[in-house]
């Protein structure tokens, strides 16, 4: 993923979630500029990691409602999850 600012571009799946049901949901002009705003009340986070925080804001979003578990907590086996470690 490219990271800055490329609002134009749209959300892909990662290769971690490819085997993941993936719903895309494209965002108008408005949307995107509310999700921008958003971050940008994160001060602390944007003054270290802008431009990978940045990097999400896109054309779409891409929601999947499949339980993928707690990463935190290991819920998913690694063989139930492809070896993502719980993602």
């Amino acid at each position: 993923m490219p990271k800055g600012l490329h609002e134009s571009f749209p959300l892909l799946i990662s290769p971690r979630g490819v085997h993941l049901p993936w719903h895309r949901a494209d965002l108008d002009q408005q949307d995107e500029d509310q999700k921008l705003d958003a971050l940008k009340a994160h001060g602390s986070q944007m003054m270290v990691m802008r431009r990978f925080m940045e990097a999400f804001v896109r054309s779409n979003e891409l929601i999947t409602l499949k339980d993928t578990g707690n990463p935190a907590d290991g819920t998913k086996s690694e063989e139930e999850d492809r070896g993502y470690g719980g993602f």
